[in-house]
């Protein structure tokens, strides 16, 4: 059994991608927010357009964007940022 694991092993070793992160990152962040459990969705606003303004500093950004109550409760919102090519 040992021998059969070993093998196994090796062999997984050398057919599997030298590397398990992408070889070129995608440029994107996106970002879960949680707000306090009772925050209406003004309130989560609040601090995603903090969080928005915040990115509008970094020359790299490309786009963002912001859902509010995406899921339904007004605490959750959803932030996402696209980032320019570097190549």
């Amino acid at each position: 059994i040992v021998i059969a694991l070993v093998a196994t092993t090796g062999f997984m070793f050398t057919k599997t991608a030298s590397e398990l992160a992408p070889e070129e990152d995608q440029g994107f962040l996106l970002s879960i927010v949680n707000a306090p459990r009772y925050a209406t969705s003004d309130y989560t606003e609040t601090y995603v357009n903090q969080i928005l303004g915040l990115v509008n500093n970094i020359p790299e950004t490309r786009a963002r964007f912001s859902a509010v109550a995406f899921q339904g409760p007004t605490n959750n919102a959803f932030v996402g940022f696209a980032f320019k090519d570097w190549a």
